[in-house]
């Protein structure tokens, strides 16, 4: 089995496990909490971590098999698009929402296997991975979609109940203006982000 391979099994196995485990842990908690069901899914899946990382996921597994609805996934801008976000999750977390709290026992596990674990595992993949067509300079605006789409998503839902996913999203302690200036500085860095790891891509080994 060649290192790109494996990687991306580990990538699968762990991911699975550490999304598993996290709806394990912070369902029960939102229930106990006053929340229902349908309630905590939807709060969860708000958070833009376990978005990307279910994405990644299915990177990994649209590696590993011949599935035609993972086709998406095989395209080369979708995987240079998820090398970025997974990325962005691992440096907002460890520079702006680590600090914030302390994770205490497995919900430590799974908070540094989704923020750093699975992040080095596809970001070691995808610099390792055989490729034949790469991600290309034009594939950038389609690439912004599904953050704008998550944008829209995670807003709607904090307009709606009043809570949100991460602090510097947050509508009602920010206002419009400074959530605003939030908003375009994380998408001129993932802008700049997805121009970069395209540059990179294209001076990769390149195999059919």
């Amino acid at each position: 089995m060649d290192i790109s391979k494996f990687v991306s099994w580990a990538g699968l196995a762990l991911g699975c496990a550490f999304i598993v485990l996290q709806f394990y842990l912070s369902i029960p908690l939102r229930l106990a909490n006053g929340d229902n069901l349908f309630g905590a899914l939807w709060f969860l899946l708000t958070f833009f971590t376990i978005l990307t990382n279910i994405g990644v996921v299915l990177v990994h597994l649209s590696t590993q098999t011949t599935v035609e609805g993972l086709g998406w996934f095989r395209q080369a801008h979708v995987r240079a698009m998820f090398a970025v976000l997974i990325f962005v999750v691992m440096l907002v977390y460890h520079f702006v929402l680590a600090p914030l709290w302390q994770p205490q026992g497995l919900f430590a596990v799974a908070d540094i296997g989704l923020h750093y674990v699975t992040p080095l595992l596809y970001l070691a993949w995808w610099l390792t991975a055989p490729r034949g067509e790469t991600a290309k300079f034009s594939d950038i605006p389609i690439m912004l979609l599904p953050p704008v789409l998550y944008l829209v998503w995670a807003l709607a839902r904090g307009l709606m109940v009043g809570e949100y996913p991460y602090p510097f999203l947050n509508y009602d302690v920010l206002g419009a203006a400074l959530l605003a200036r939030n908003i375009v500085g994380l998408f001129l860095c993932v802008a700049l982000l997805y121009a970069l790891f395209i540059f990179i891509e294209n001076r990769l080994p390149k195999q059919a």
